[in-house]
């Protein structure tokens, strides 16, 4: 089987969630066998470039920039609409060069102009819409324009959470489409506890983008009653920062207090096992995951993880069980329970086990890529 993915962040490209899920899922199929390319822009190149990384055709695509033209309060430029229409007609190209079996694309932003001549297959890792929506914040018509076609355009849908699939169909306007729920993956023979790494019971981490997305602001405000009831303990927060930013939230806590948060920047993929398996406590506060990658990564190194009760979350933890859930709206009653967990060594033990069980059966790269050619081949077989 050929899948040709279209993806704008395929690493090394600046990259989030979607770069990090297809480079991932595009070498999984590699390995099994199966052929992978990929199409899409990058900011880095000046002229159309092929490469083979990893066994992975990777084709990538200058983006023309266009100048916003001010029309009264009214911005208005050419790139969007361009944007999507050259995709589409490279996407077609390489259709007719690669014949795949199946397209994939994405939902953010509704990247290409037209359905492709090829079966498509359209992920919903989480839109624009869909997260404005949920953040009560005003929608973009022109997105939510491309994003509604773009998913009018799939033969199939996936999303990488049932919380992501069913928000985004719904602040689409689209509740009569259906979806199958596929999860996100780790491989865990990556992601697995370090046999050598020391555990430390009081220090504990965070790993993401240091955005207010992320609900960082209410993590400092949780950070502010945990740092008065053990004065041992400290976290580490591992993504990209503004320092603008981080004195920001620096200035939340009291003087004395701000020695124990270090910013550590991003760190390389290859290190995070290690760094997930030296915290006693992982801590995702963000308000809006389509999927908490980071969350299965941490309970693979056999962290607990200590996440909000929100959007995707009560899917990936059984608060108690697995994990903890928590409301990011109650710092002082949340910080209680974070010492409360820390002080029963015991219980952190067989939830960091449970965890881990839950990650092989539920998340593993072997489990979740099955689930993908299962997919794949309900695409191919469907009767359009």
């Amino acid at each position: 089987m050929r899948i040709l993915f279209v993806c704008n962040e395929y690493p090394p490209a600046p990259h989030g969630g979607i770069g990090v899920f297809v480079k991932s899922l595009a070498e999984a199929l590699i390995e099994k066998g199966h052929d992978a390319v990929v199409v899409g822009y990058d900011p880095f190149v000046q002229a159309r470039i092929e490469q083979n990384i990893h066994g992975v055709v990777v084709i990538r695509l200058p983006k023309k920039q266009f100048r916003t033209i001010r029309i009264g309060r009214y911005g208005v430029s050419m790139d969007i609409p361009w944007s999507r229409y050259k995709l589409s007609m490279e996407v077609e190209k390489s259709i007719k060069r690669f014949k795949p079996d199946i397209v994939e694309s994405f939902d953010w932003s509704g990247p290409l102009w037209k359905k492709p001549s090829a079966p498509l297959l359209v992920r919903m890792h989480g839109a624009n819409t869909a997260h404005q929506v949920y953040e009560n914040k005003k929608v973009s018509k022109l997105l939510y324009y491309f994003e509604r076609k773009n998913l009018q355009f799939a033969d199939m849908l996936c999303a990488v959470s049932m919380h992501i699939g069913e928000l985004t169909l719904s602040s689409l306007n689209l509740e009569k489409k259906s979806f199958k729920c596929i999860y996100n993956f780790i491989d865990t023979e990556v992601f697995k506890p370090g046999i050598s790494t020391v555990r430390d019971a009081r220090k504990l981490l965070y790993v993401g983008r240091i955005h207010p997305r992320k609900g960082l602001y209410e993590l400092f405000l949780l950070l502010r009653f945990l740092f008065e009831l053990d004065t041992l303990l400290y976290i580490e927060l591992a993504g990209p920062y503004s320092e603008n930013y981080k004195n920001k939230l620096l200035k939340l806590l009291p003087k004395d207090c701000r020695k124990r948060v270090f910013f550590l920047g991003k760190i390389p993929h290859q290190e995070l096992p290690g760094l997930y398996s030296s915290a006693s406590l992982f801590i995702m506060p963000s308000r809006a995951e389509a999927f908490g990658l980071t969350a299965i990564e941490a309970m693979a190194c056999g962290t607990p993880v200590f996440m909000t009760n929100r959007a995707s979350a009560p899917e990936i933890i059984e608060d108690g069980v697995d994990g903890f859930l928590f409301d990011i709206n109650e710092p002082e009653m949340s910080a209680q329970r974070i010492i409360e967990v820390l002080d029963d060594p015991q219980k952190l033990s067989a939830i960091s086990s449970r965890a881990l069980s839950k990650v092989q059966k539920k998340f593993s790269k072997q489990v979740v890529v099955s689930e993908n050619l299962l997919a794949y081949n309900a695409v191919l077989h469907a009767d359009f």
